[in-house]
């Protein structure tokens, strides 16, 4: 995983700047341990070679045979399971014993009650500590279901998944996000910087249940910067969220849906990874 992580640091691809076959052979490979064995704490990190086993299996050559949602990926490994060996023991005649002769039999003594000891039958068990609840479990229910809106996105067209986003949004239970890098100046590789989404992605984990973003590498090769627009549960930026360092490089702008009008047009370019602002869209990445 190491080879492959440094390989993809400076590639998009294993081999040149498209998908071939060897990118269909290895992660084919690799798709089992991705199934079942990497997780969470161990894969993150390795997040070049994430970003590019997302990239190539969401290749439609891919999906045909093997398809697989990266929130679908391991979250606790498998432990491999030892079969059990059955010992045929032989058995051995034993040579018969000479019969001794019968003792006489003692009358026999009045057993006495034992004295229980206070701490003998005690048991030693401490209470298992309850998991702690995600305070964005504990709001009130919507009306807006984010999966039902997933499943729309990855299955329909732009145009109808879009209506669906209008026709089911709760503004109540969840808020629109404009989002912007920082630090654009510092975007002058697209590898890199759609590298440096993944990383975030990656890092982003324990949020696939509360949020739906869309993020996209505008201008050119050399000099361009990373605007995205976001669906988070509650009313703010969720603890879960700022507690993942990435959070901090980008400005979060609330969208007031009850003036969601103007911004209609803007984001369905964003979400159909469109040019923005004149300017062409390099690469993106669908966080889901």
């Amino acid at each position: 995983m190491l080879a492959l992580h440094k390989h993809l640091e400076r590639n998009t691809f294993l081999v040149g700047d498209r998908f071939t076959l060897a990118d269909i052979v290895v992660a084919a490979a690799l798709f089992p341990l991705y199934q079942k064995v990497l997780e969470p704490r161990f894969r993150n990190a390795y997040f070049c070679a994430n970003r590019w086993f997302e990239l190539v299996s969401q290749q439609p050559t891919f999906k045909e045979h093997l398809h697989m949602e990266p929130a679908q990926w391991c979250t606790v490994a498998r432990k491999a399971e030892v079969a059990k060996v059955e010992k045929k023991a032989k058995e051995e005649k034993k040579p018969k014993e000479e019969k001794k002769p019968k003792e006489e039999k003692k009358p026999k003594e009045e057993k006495k009650p034992k004295k229980k000891e206070e701490d003998e039958e005690e048991e030693d068990e401490t209470p298992k500590e309850e998991e702690k609840k995600n305070p964005l479990d504990m709001l009130p229910k919507s009306t807006f279901v984010l999966d039902a809106y997933k499943r729309e996105y990855s299955n329909k067209k732009i145009e109808e998944s879009t209506q669906f986003l209008w026709d089911n949004f709760d503004p109540e239970g969840y808020t629109m996000y404009w989002c912007s890098y920082k630090y654009n100046e510092e975007c002058t590789a697209t590898f890199k910087t759609t590298n440096l989404i993944g990383g975030f992605f990656q890092r982003m984990e324990r949020m696939h249940k509360y949020a739906f973003g869309q993020m996209l590498i505008v201008g050119e090769d050399a000099k361009h910067e990373i605007l995205g627009f976001w669906i988070i549960r509650g009313s703010e930026i969720p603890a879960t969220m700022l507690d993942v360092v990435d959070t901090e490089l980008y400005n979060w702008d609330k969208i007031d849906y009850s003036a969601i009008e103007p911004h209609k047009q803007r984001i369905q370019q964003i979400l159909n990874w469109e040019n923005i602002d004149g300017k062409e869209c390099l690469d993106g990445k669908t966080f889901k």
